[in-house]
């Protein structure tokens, strides 16, 4: 099985500023010289395809009488055609444009030319690190194996997990994540945490010295981050100062640190340390299963972010869609990358439902109604 990628179908408007006449085309040809289109002529003249010359006081009551690059404005006079003007057939337009929304009813207008281009979005690397100390036993343990179960349900698709636990062994022993971090992994997530119990300690300093010197991440592109769970503070023989050296180190590398406190005794310091050496500002709370289920959501769905890449994406005014509808913030483009990144609740929605449809059109400041 591979990872389902959203793909994005990507219609690119590829004029970027279009003038009412390509100047720079040859030479300028002025009236009653010879052309084949308007563009080659002294704005405003138009080609007039009864002599094929240029003509710049020609009457019109319809649009093909002002021949190739021309249109016929209110007044009755032929003009040059420009992003946005009227038009019944591409030929109307400049050379580089389409007449979009032709219909039986009403003529359409100039715009650019459509390009096609692909992207897939480049899913997260999660790894899940949950706390299964002795003070885990019983109804919290439970809660957060049901919480991890929904977050391999839900997102095992979408995103790359992985999962660690700790201790890995014994009182205060750390090791790597297991399974490590991979697509279409929901599975294996779900089949690890059922068969782990409760036992020792809590070394949390230990196990992001770990991580900060044994790289848990594939180098796919993804945003990576750790989701940090624990009910309690740290029970080895860490410090706040190691443990801040540590998330810092992994926050160097480009790992996101998310902390979250579970239950009614989990050390405030200690997760503010992790949530602010890790770059994500605030911890996060969840008094029980059902609230660190949702707090999980939250920070895969809401707060990580969902980036498109598409290759050779040209520079210029996006406009996003979902659905056929405009997203009108929320997301952020990087031209020099070509890279689309939602940042808000959008991204659950588009990890979530399969059947989204993405749309980014490009190059035009205005898009042809």
């Amino acid at each position: 099985m591979v990872s389902r990628l959203i793909v994005l179908s990507i219609s690119v408007l590829a004029l970027l500023n279009c003038g009412p006449s390509d100047q720079g085309d040859g030479d300028i040809v002025v009236k009653g010289d010879d052309c084949a289109h308007a563009t080659t002529c002294l704005f405003p003249a138009v080609c007039n395809p009864s002599t094929n010359q240029c003509d710049d006081n020609l009457d019109c009551d319809q649009h093909a009488e002002c021949g190739n690059g021309g249109h016929c404005t209110w007044g009755g006079v032929c003009q040059q055609s420009e992003t946005g003007s009227p038009c019944e057939t591409d030929d109307q337009c400049l050379t580089t444009e389409m007449c979009f929304g032709v219909s039986v009813d009403s003529a359409g207008a100039c715009g650019c030319t459509a390009e096609s281009h692909v992207a897939e979005a480049r899913p997260p690397n999660i790894l899940l690190v949950v706390d299964r100390s002795g003070s885990m036993s019983g109804s919290p343990w439970t809660g957060a194996k049901t919480a991890v179960n929904s977050i391999a349900d839900n997102f095992g698709m979408s995103s790359n997990l992985g999962l660690a636990i700790f201790p890995s062994s014994g009182t205060c022993d750390v090791a790597g994540a297991n399974p490590a971090i991979a697509a279409n992994n929901g599975a294996n997530v779900k089949s690890r945490i059922a068969s782990v119990s409760t036992t020792g300690g809590t070394p949390i300093t230990a196990q992001f010295e770990y991580f900060a010197n044994n790289n848990q991440f594939p180098s796919n592109g993804g945003q990576n981050a750790i989701v940090f769970m624990t009910d309690g503070g740290d029970g080895c023989s860490g410090s706040p100062a190691s443990l801040s050296a540590a998330v810092t180190s992994l926050n160097n590398q480009g790992v996101l640190s998310f902390a979250i406190g579970y239950g009614n005794s989990a050390s405030a310091a200690t997760l503010d340390t992790i949530a602010t050496a890790g770059g994500t500002v605030n911890r996060y709370d969840a008094p029980d299963g059902p609230a660190l289920a949702m707090v999980l959501s939250t920070i895969i769905g809401n707060v990580l972010p969902c980036s498109y890449v598409v290759t050779g994406m040209p520079t210029g005014d996006v406009v996003v869609l979902v659905d056929d509808e405009v997203v009108d913030s929320g997301w952020t483009y990087d031209s020099s990358t070509g890279e689309v990144v939602f940042d808000n609740a959008t991204c659950q929605m588009l990890r979530q439902n399969d059947n989204s449809k993405v749309e980014i059109l490009s190059g035009c400041a205005a898009i042809p109604d």
